[in-house]
């Protein structure tokens, strides 16, 4: 546990010099004592868990009594280690955020409610300060990276609140990259047919999205610098949900055509944007035309009320199928 511990200082240290290390520490120590003995449905100690959460709370840079809080973030609900004991150790900010992920914990979702929106409006209500949100998300993100551990059901039910509540709340919040893993992790218990179907597309055509996407980013780059213009160029591949949402049989598009679209982002100065446009409107007209989709928005909703069918059903109706 002593090398987690560092391992997480030492990403701390890096992110925020500026970080109370000695705080940190004392939080870990409060929070492995607090869990001595619990373990995890995988067999291992429980306070990786808590680890593992500020982690992901340190890569978001969060501040101190974030970390913290995420440490201890269980301790209310499970250990004997209450809100009094973490508000004279720690402070009242750190037992407020503890507090207030607790309490998100507590909001149970009912799989016969249709209204998600109404859920997602009373989630974010509740929380007093937004730290308490990001926290709650780095904890189901860690929650939905060991979903197999879970009973099968409980797996579905857990991956369907995520697709449901979680994943909009990070979109909203504009952290696009977890709200991928959220949705993609989701999408792996919800349908691992049409999950598998696109991850073995996208090995096979992985050597082709490289040469394309390495191709559109060395033609902007070039037309960029004969305008003096500096620029910072990335690229990416759609996320599997993405690609998932795309194939739904009622929109009947081509999946080839799905998985072979690329993104790429571009970033330059704000004042010389039209100067960029101009300048690379010829060689990107061709990305803009391999990423553009054009097919009929299937709500989240609308796609949740097909995952809960029957398997069986859901296999012959959702499932991502290949052009040969």
């Amino acid at each position: 546990m002593q090398t987690k511990l560092d391992f997480l200082i030492e990403r701390v240290q890096k992110q925020n010099p500026q970080a109370n290390i000695k705080k940190i520490r004392a939080a870990y120590e409060c929070a492995a004592k607090a869990h001595e003995g619990q373990k995890r449905r995988n067999g291992e100690p429980y306070i990786i868990h808590p680890v593992a959460v500020a982690e992901i709370v340190v890569e978001m840079g969060l501040d101190t009594d974030s970390i913290c809080a995420a440490l201890l973030h269980d301790c209310i609900e499970d250990t004997e280690f209450g809100y009094k004991e973490i508000e004279n150790k720690f402070g009242t900010p750190v037992a407020e955020l503890v507090d207030g992920v607790t309490r998100l914990g507590m909001l149970r979702y009912s799989k016969e409610q249709e209204q998600f929106e109404d859920l997602r409006k009373m989630f974010l209500a509740m929380a007093k300060d937004i730290r308490v949100i990001l926290i709650k998300l780095a904890d189901r993100l860690h929650n939905a990276r060991t979903f197999q551990f879970l009973p099968e059901r409980k797996q579905r039910d857990k991956a369907l609140e995520t697709m449901e509540i979680y994943a909009p709340i990070a979109h909203r919040l504009g952290m696009s990259r977890i709200k991928w893993e959220l949705e993609d992790l989701s999408l792996k218990v919800l349908d691992p047919i049409g999950y598998n179907e696109i991850v073995e597309g996208l090995k096979a055509q992985s050597e082709q999205h490289e040469e394309f996407l390495q191709g559109i980013q060395d033609r902007i780059s070039t037309k960029l610098k004969e305008a003096n213009i500096h620029n910072a160029i990335s690229a990416r591949v759609k996320h599997i949900y993405s690609i998932y949402a795309k194939c739904m049989p009622s929109t009947r598009p081509s999946t080839r055509s799905m998985i072979s679209a690329p993104c790429a982002s571009l970033s330059i100065p704000w004042r010389t944007a039209t100067t960029c446009s101009a300048t690379s409107t010829t060689c990107t007209s061709r990305f803009r035309a391999a990423s553009r989709t054009i097919y009929p928005h299937r709500s989240r909703t609308a796609i949740s009320r097909c995952i809960r069918r029957s398997s069986a059903e859901r296999a012959s109706r959702l499932r991502c199928r290949f052009v040969p």
